[in-house]
This record gives C-alpha cells, sequence and structure tokens, in this order.
C-alpha cells in the first residue's frame, strides 16, 4: 500500500512545504521591520530569468564575535532605518527600544573567504536601471526572530533604488 501512495504523497509534502516557507518569507517581507543593511558591492547582469543584482554584505558584525557557522545578533534602529551591531543576542536579556534580532551565516565564497551573510545575496528584479556602484544597502524585512528577506536596495541616502514584486501573501 505505501508502494501506491509514496509517489504521489512525497511530491505533495514537498510542495506543501515549499509553499508554507515562500508564505513565511512573504510575510516577513510585508509586515517585518525595515532595516538598511551596509552592502559593500553589487554586481549587475542579466540571466534566463531575470535582471539581477549581487550583494556582498558590509561587515556589521565585529570578527571576534563570530564564533560559529550561524548565530543571531542585537542590531540597533537609527530613525532612517539603517542598522548598527549591538550585541550577540542572549536570551535572558531583553531588547531594548529599537533594537531587533537578526540572524547571520558564515558561508564561504568561491575564494574560500569566509563570508557573513543576512540574506540572499542575489536580488532580483525585473530591471535593474541603476549602477552598481549607487548600491549602498540592502532592504531587508526582519520578523520578530530575526529572519531576514531581502526585499529592495537602497543608495547611500536610504532612497529605494529597486524593490522586489512581492505578491500579497494569503490574510488568515
Amino acid at each position: 500500500m505505501l508502494k501506491f501512495f509514496a509517489p504521489v504523497l512525497f511530491p505533495l509534502l514537498i510542495v506543501g512545504l515549499l509553499f508554507h516557507r515562500f508564505d513565511a518569507e512573504r510575510e516577513t517581507a510585508e509586515t517585518g521591520t525595515r532595516l538598511l543593511l551596509p552592502v559593500e558591492s553589487a554586481v549587475t547582469g542579466r540571466d534566463v530569468l531575470s535582471a539581477y543584482a549581487d550583494l556582498r554584505y558590509r561587515v556589521l558584525i565585529p570578527p571576534n564575535v563570530v564564533s560559529e557557522r550561524k548565530g543571531v545578533v542585537v542590531v540597533v534602529k537609527d530613525r532612517d532605518g539603517r542598522a548598527a551591531f549591538s550585541s550577540v543576542y542572549r536570551e535572558n536579556v531583553p531588547l531594548r527600544p529599537r533594537e531587533h534580532l537578526l540572524e547571520y551565516t558564515v558561508a564561504r565564497t568561491k575564494d574560500d573567504t569566509p563570508e557573513i551573510r543576512f540574506a540572499a545575496v542575489r536580488f532580483r528584479g525585473a530591471a535593474i536601471d541603476f549602477r552598481p556602484e549607487t548600491v549602498a544597502y540592502a532592504i531587508v524585512g526582519v520578523d520578530e526572530n530575526g529572519h531576514a528577506v531581502l526585499t529592495g536596495l537602497a543608495d547611500i541616502n536610504g532612497k529605494t533604488l529597486a524593490k522586489t514584486e512581492i505578491p500579497p501573501a494569503r490574510r488568515r
């Protein structure tokens, strides 16, 4: 009996999990706290899918703080939305006003150097009509657990250069 249902149930389970993840990220992008995270560079291009910009997050966390492959830090949001490192997150220490959690992962680049990431490193849009050197910030939506979703790109003044087209979330 399992041999009969397995080829049908497993793909449905996978599709269901993918949909749930997409829906959660869409909700974070729409309702999460908007933060501006500094980026070092943006390389633009076009592939088969769409126009894109590759980002590298500027070091927001001091290197001596990063001891694991992933973790959570506390950042302070200024009045313009820019995020600055505050401390490593400790569960027993409550957040103060303007403080937010931000998850990070440490990934290896092609040349095997460590790189700290907070959200996606590839921004996709219908059209990328700005010069890469004008990109200074990644715009992210962050939920209460620190999960960040890349929603746009901004210049040095925080002005939005490009944003993702986020379909409206289902209302529960």
